[in-house]
């Protein structure tokens, strides 16, 4: 396999609109937060009361009201997000159908992905995934990445990142499933978006971000993993500055406009928010956004969130207007960890 290697971009931009780097913190108290609940919290993370969290963000109505670093992280660091790449690459998906590239979710995901190799255990279940079937992890294919732990030979995702070519490996996968009946996790679902991306836009999905999604928000550095063929990890391979993910969470909430220019097609972000394959636990899945209702007794607190691996978050809390960013290296439990800090501290500070 050939060495990974690591973009990164800096892009200078000079404009009027509020970026991340232009953001003021300003007090809790001016959106009637209690500030004394948010010490507390920031003692509690400081002793480590909920393992290793390097970074955590509190944007309300558009206002930064909370930013605490800590394990000697600022906020110029930036940090890899794992699988919350999926849920940005997801929306560079969003772009280019509004871009006119992409016409339908319904094509066949073999003809978004023309290959010059012949496709391994091609079967008529196969011929039927759809880039929707990629886009809600059910397309199918024989996998499990949720077994095994993560960076250990056992799992598959291993073989997948050593393999000559992330998208052919996925295609080649046995699909044991009909598309569209069961969830998998599935990391190579995210490595096909990358390549129905590069094949629709001509681009990498790096490059392809930086254009349509980092520069009009003002996302000045990122660093994003390639690999071969000119295929971005859209895994878990970006990088990113905590400022920056709550910018993006911002821009969701929102519904796709940011200081009053669309970025992001609003049908596109209704459609990735609804709960398509739902887990025992109470999450359920959208176009690789996870969605969970914090009150079960409440129609209106479903939060659509993206989630990486060791507690990397982006929160979007749309019946209160709040998003929450955390970046972390969590040992384990790291969801169950974020359930805490948001019902024991964040949501309780909330006094309006």
């Amino acid at each position: 396999m050939n060495p990974l290697r690591y973009a990164i971009f800096l892009i200078f931009i000079f404009a009027n609109p509020l970026f991340a780097a232009d953001w003021q913190l300003i007090s809790p108290t001016r959106h009637q937060l209690d500030p004394e609940i948010l010490n507390q919290l920031t003692t509690k993370l400081d002793q480590g009361d909920f393992g290793e969290i390097h970074s955590l963000l509190i944007v309300h109505h558009g206002d930064l009201v909370y930013e605490q670093y800590f394990h000697g992280f600022t906020a110029d660091d930036l940090h890899i997000v794992y699988s919350v790449t999926k849920s940005i690459t997801a929306l560079l998906a969003g772009i280019a159908q509004a871009e006119g590239l992409l016409e339908s979710l319904d094509q066949p995901l073999l003809d978004l992905l023309p290959s010059e190799h012949a496709i391994g255990n091609l079967n008529r279940w196969k011929s039927k995934i759809t880039l929707q079937n990629v886009l809600t992890m059910s397309a199918g294919f024989q996998w499990d990445e949720w077994t095994a732990d993560y960076g250990t030979p056992h799992n598959p995702i291993m073989r997948l990142i050593n393999s000559e070519d992330w998208v052919q490996f996925t295609l080649n996968l046995p699909v044991s499933d009909e598309p569209g009946q069961v969830f998998t996790y599935n990391s190579g679902n995210s490595m096909l978006l990358a390549g129905v991306l590069h094949y629709l836009t001509g681009q990498c999905a790096a490059d392809y971000a930086q254009q349509r999604l980092f520069t009009p928000l003002g996302i000045t550095t990122f660093a994003w993993e390639m690999g071969p063929h000119e295929i971005n990890n859209a895994a878990w391979g970006l990088n990113l500055r905590p400022r920056d993910m709550a910018v993006i969470g911002q821009l969701v909430l929102n519904g796709g406009v940011w200081q009053g220019v669309r970025i992001l097609p609003e049908a596109w972000l209704k459609a990735s928010f609804q709960p398509y394959h739902c887990l025992e636990d109470g999450r359920c899945y959208g176009y690789h956004w996870w969605l969970f209702p914090f009150d079960a007794t409440r129609e209106d607190t479903l939060m659509p969130y993206a989630h990486g691996y060791q507690g990397q978050f982006i929160i979007i809390v749309p019946c209160y207007q709040m998003v929450i960013v955390s970046t972390a290296r969590q040992k384990e439990g790291e969801f169950a960890q974020m359930q805490r800090i948001l019902n024991q501290f964040v949501f309780p500070a909330i006094l309006e």
